[in-house]
Protein backbone atom coordinates (compact mmCIF):
# COMPACT_ATOMS: atom_id res chain seq x y z
CA UNK A 1 0.00 0.00 0.00
CA UNK A 2 1.29 3.46 -0.92
CA UNK A 3 1.78 6.00 1.85
CA UNK A 4 -0.49 9.03 1.51
CA UNK A 5 -0.47 12.55 2.92
CA UNK A 6 -3.44 14.86 3.56
CA UNK A 7 -2.84 18.41 2.34
CA UNK A 8 -5.17 21.19 3.56
CA UNK A 9 -5.68 24.33 1.45
CA UNK A 10 -7.63 27.44 2.47
CA UNK A 11 -7.66 31.22 2.24
CA UNK A 12 -6.92 33.37 5.28
CA UNK A 13 -7.36 37.08 5.94
CA UNK A 14 -7.95 38.60 2.49
CA UNK A 15 -4.51 38.03 1.02
CA UNK A 16 -3.09 34.64 2.05
CA UNK A 17 -3.46 31.08 0.87
CA UNK A 18 -2.36 28.40 3.32
CA UNK A 19 -1.14 25.04 2.02
CA UNK A 20 -0.55 22.74 5.00
CA UNK A 21 0.89 19.26 4.74
CA UNK A 22 4.15 17.37 4.84
CA UNK A 23 5.02 17.75 1.16
CA UNK A 24 7.67 19.89 -0.55
CA UNK A 25 6.30 23.31 -1.49
CA UNK A 26 3.56 23.48 1.16
CA UNK A 27 3.69 27.03 2.49
CA UNK A 28 1.83 30.29 3.05
CA UNK A 29 1.40 32.29 -0.16
CA UNK A 30 0.65 36.01 -0.55
CA UNK A 31 -2.33 36.44 -2.86
CA UNK A 32 -3.44 39.67 -4.52
CA UNK A 33 -5.96 38.27 -6.98
CA UNK A 34 -6.95 34.88 -8.36
CA UNK A 35 -4.28 32.32 -7.46
CA UNK A 36 -3.42 28.80 -8.61
CA UNK A 37 -1.14 26.07 -7.39
CA UNK A 38 -0.30 22.63 -8.72
CA UNK A 39 0.12 19.25 -7.09
CA UNK A 40 2.69 17.18 -9.00
CA UNK A 41 2.92 13.48 -8.18
CA UNK A 42 6.07 11.42 -8.58
CA UNK A 43 4.13 9.27 -11.08
CA UNK A 44 3.39 12.29 -13.30
CA UNK A 45 -0.18 12.83 -12.10
CA UNK A 46 -1.14 16.42 -11.29
CA UNK A 47 -4.03 18.66 -10.28
CA UNK A 48 -4.47 22.44 -10.20
CA UNK A 49 -6.10 24.25 -7.28
CA UNK A 50 -7.64 27.70 -7.88
CA UNK A 51 -8.27 29.99 -4.91
CA UNK A 52 -9.85 33.45 -4.99
CA UNK A 53 -10.98 36.02 -2.43
CA UNK A 54 -14.14 38.08 -2.95
CA UNK A 55 -15.46 36.30 -6.00
CA UNK A 56 -18.73 37.97 -7.05
CA UNK A 57 -20.68 34.76 -7.66
CA UNK A 58 -19.98 33.29 -4.20
CA UNK A 59 -21.50 33.87 -0.77
CA UNK A 60 -18.23 32.90 0.93
CA UNK A 61 -15.25 35.24 1.22
CA UNK A 62 -13.01 32.58 -0.36
CA UNK A 63 -13.69 30.15 -3.20
CA UNK A 64 -11.68 27.04 -4.01
CA UNK A 65 -11.81 24.92 -7.17
CA UNK A 66 -9.96 21.93 -8.66
CA UNK A 67 -8.95 21.60 -12.33
CA UNK A 68 -7.51 18.66 -14.21
CA UNK A 69 -4.26 18.95 -16.15
CA UNK A 70 -4.70 16.23 -18.74
CA UNK A 71 -3.76 13.57 -16.21
CA UNK A 72 -6.41 12.01 -14.03
CA UNK A 73 -4.96 10.96 -10.67
CA UNK A 74 -7.38 9.10 -8.42
CA UNK A 75 -6.49 11.17 -5.35
CA UNK A 76 -9.33 11.65 -2.87
CA UNK A 77 -10.52 15.27 -2.69
CA UNK A 78 -12.96 16.62 -0.12
CA UNK A 79 -14.26 19.98 0.95
CA UNK A 80 -14.48 20.96 4.60
CA UNK A 81 -14.66 24.14 6.67
CA UNK A 82 -11.65 26.37 7.07
CA UNK A 83 -9.94 26.05 10.46
CA UNK A 84 -11.17 28.80 12.82
CA UNK A 85 -13.74 30.12 10.32
CA UNK A 86 -16.75 27.96 9.52
CA UNK A 87 -18.08 30.29 6.82
CA UNK A 88 -15.13 29.70 4.46
CA UNK A 89 -14.20 26.52 2.63
CA UNK A 90 -11.07 24.43 2.86
CA UNK A 91 -9.97 21.62 0.60
CA UNK A 92 -8.25 18.40 1.62
CA UNK A 93 -6.40 16.50 -1.09
CA UNK A 94 -4.95 13.10 -0.18
CA UNK A 95 -1.81 12.69 -2.27
CA UNK A 96 0.73 9.88 -2.54
CA UNK A 97 4.06 10.30 -0.76
CA UNK A 98 6.52 11.93 -3.14
CA UNK A 99 4.03 14.53 -4.35
CA UNK A 100 5.15 18.16 -4.33
CA UNK A 101 3.28 21.46 -4.55
CA UNK A 102 4.14 24.44 -6.73
CA UNK A 103 2.34 27.65 -5.81
CA UNK A 104 1.42 30.81 -7.67
CA UNK A 105 0.79 29.53 -11.16
CA UNK A 106 -0.35 32.98 -12.43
Amino acid sequence: MTDTIDVLIYGASDDLVEVEGRIPGADEFNVYGPWSGRFIGSDGGSLIVDVEFGRRDSDADWTIAIRNTGTFPSWPIRFTKRPDRDSDPALIVTVPAGTRFVGDEH
